[in-house]
């Protein structure tokens, strides 16, 4: 989604349409959300109208310096009259005291083809690995956060001194609240030692975290939360209550005050602007090491910032001429528009894919209705995917029937969420709609994967990896591999010869240090 003509990139809700300046105090939620409407009140970052030559970055290695132009939190920065030095100064400060705090700031992440993971599945074509094991806090999720923690730093220092030393709340059943304690507590230590050291603008900073999780989190993390300043409050499922209980508890925080410090795109649509330089590195990254195009891309999906963010990253950078990102794979799916996208979750809890079949049977209904032929009922989810893409009207239509009646689509998992993936058991899929956008105009589709796929995708990635990935940081490998098994012809040799893109978005805790790569980790021949 683009800005208007001259105007500078903000956000915009997908259900109402509602702007918001990146500049405004607090541009987290539609105005109009908690309305009882039906609508998807959710707003998505608008994109930059221009980016470098080819998608290509020279210097710094830190993504919110490199691709900063392309951020909200910097065009914030901007319109408030700031300049490229105080960004400069505010984001190497964080970074740091992140390293100061966790042995490790933000740099670009390893990225690079897994050969023998990839003989091991069968693969004929390239299996490409973004390797997140090793970023700030162990995940993906501190991407998320730091770019709030920009924004609020900008606003502060700008003069709107109601963002400065808020308490921040964070839902989250582990690595999301773990990446909160570790940004909380370097903004919090960068601040007061710029104050200390006389600084007349460094006035945010934040207070307290609280971290609502759920009851049976990860007691090694919760230690970690409470070593690094942060205070958890256990939330417990009452009775046949339906949903996540940290949800409730973390938005009456907010009510009182709290700056939502959290990964659900639908309480903080600023996480996905940070969670998209993750996509802009892939497509800088593989433009350098291949001349072929990204295929497909399968990403793992529980509250769904993740998918929403990269799928919004690599839509910018094709739109501003990433090579990696040109154009469909090898399948000739027709009018798609870049990589497909493969949104995958557990069998105990898939949210999302079940509102994909919905919206396939609504998208049906239009054809039959207008009298077009329709897929066989028992196509396979390749060939549905296909018939959308081709199906565009009716496609646009339903998208904008689904934004308009949430209820129809996305609700709370009926069933306690179980699998091995825990970190991806959202009983809601709460960026749904912008995925859902994402994956039918890619010609994606969802997968499903079963707990055996699971864990045996996590141990062949570790095996053949020498990567500490754990069970929800493999499950978008999962996904290939289910994936994989459809293909006609795969198993006997006729493998794809598509470029095939995973994310390990979380490690086990000891995983390589910053700077070093395990035997056939993913590596780009010339990239730093």
């Amino acid at each position: 989604m683009s800005s208007s003509p001259g105007a500078a990139p903000g956000l915009v809700c997908a259900g109402c349409g509602q702007r918001v300046e990146a500049a405004s105090p607090s541009p987290f939620r539609c105005p109009a959300a908690g309305s009882d409407d039906d609508l998807e009140h959710i707003l998505v970052p608008e994109d930059a109208e221009e980016g470098p030559q080819g998608f290509v970055f020279e210097g710094d290695e830190n993504p919110f310096l490199r691709y900063g132009e392309l951020l909200l939190s910097k065009t914030a920065w901007g319109q408030q009259g700031e300049i490229e030095r105080s960004w400069r100064e505010c984001v190497g400060q964080i970074d740091a005291s992140l390293e100061a705090v966790g042995g490790r700031g933000f740099r670009r992440t390893p990225y690079g083809p897994a050969p023998g993971l990839g003989a091991a599945l069968g693969l004929g074509g390239a299996l490409w690995i973004k390797d997140e094991t090793g970023n700030v806090a162990g995940s993906h999720k501190g991407r998320h956060l730091m770019g709030v923690a920009l924004h609020q730093e900008m606003a502060a220092r700008s003069g709107l001194g109601e963002c400065a030393g808020r308490p921040l709340a964070v839902a989250s059943c582990g690595n999301a609240a773990l990446a909160a304690a570790v940004i909380a507590r370097a903004w919090a230590d960068a601040t007061a030692g710029e104050l200390a050291a006389g600084g007349e603008t460094a006035a945010a900073g934040c207070g307290e975290l609280l971290a609502f999780v759920p009851a049976g989190a990860d007691r090694r993390i919760l230690a970690r939360l409470g070593a690094l300043g942060g205070r958890a409050v256990i939330c417990e499922r009452q009775g046949t209550e339906k949903g996540d209980p940290c949800l409730p508890a973390f938005r009456q925080a907010v009510e009182s005050g709290a700056l939502p410090f959290t990964c659900q795109g639908t309480e903080n649509a600023l996480v996905l602007d940070g969670g998209r330089t993750l996509a802009f590195e892939i497509a800088e990254q593989h433009s350098a090491a291949s001349a072929r195009p990204i295929g497909r891309v399968f990403v793992q999906v529980g509250g769904g910032a993740l998918a929403s963010s990269l799928a919004s990253g690599l839509e910018q950078a094709r739109k501003l001429g990433a090579a990696a990102c040109a154009g469909p794979g090898s399948d000739a799916r027709g009018a798609a528009q870049g990589p497909a996208l493969h949104p995958v979750q557990t069998a105990g809890c898939s949210p999302f894919a079940r509102a994909w079949q919905r919206f396939v049977a609504g998208v049906q209904r239009r054809a039959f209705d207008a009298g077009e032929a329709l897929p066989l009922p028992d196509a396979p989810a390749s060939e549905l995917a296909a018939w959308l893409v081709d199906k565009s009207a009716h496609t646009a239509a339903e998208l904008a029937y689904a934004a308009r009646h949430r209820s129809q689509f996305m609700w709370p998992w009926e069933l306690t969420p179980k699998s091995a993936a825990s970190g991806i058991l959202d009983d809601e899929t709460w960026d749904w709609l912008a995925i859902l956008r994402a994956t039918v105009h890619s010609g994606g589709w969802p997968l499903v994967v079963d707990e055996e796929t699971v864990r045996q995708a996590a141990m062949l990635a570790q095996e053949h990896t020498g990567i500490a990935v754990d069970a929800t940081g493999a499950a978008g490998l999962a996904g290939f591999m289910e994936w994989s098994r459809k293909q006609v012809g795969l198993a006997a040799g006729g493998a794809s010869r598509e470029q095939v893109v995973v994310i390990f978005t979380g490690g086990l805790g000891r995983g390589a240090s910053p700077g070093s790569s395990p035997p056939d980790s993913p590596q780009v021949g010339g990239e730093a």
